[in-house]
């Protein structure tokens, strides 16, 4: 499932299991809510692609 995907995922910041799945807006790539905040303070983009975010607009897996 879906939800099975998540849990298994390895954050491409810290490289462990994503805790508190968050996705960027527009580009939807995945990370640790605590690590994708860090990361938003010095840079606006996504680490993967290097689109541009909004922070005010990262999506959280519930």
């Amino acid at each position: 499932s879906n939800e099975q995907t998540v849990l298994n995922s390895r954050c491409p910041i810290c490289l462990e299991r994503i805790q508190n799945a968050s996705y960027l807006n527009p580009c939807f790539h995945g990370f640790c809510f605590v690590c994708i905040q860090e990361w938003s303070e010095r840079k606006a983009e996504c680490p993967l692609c290097m689109q541009g975010m909004r922070t005010s607009c990262l999506l959280q897996y519930v």
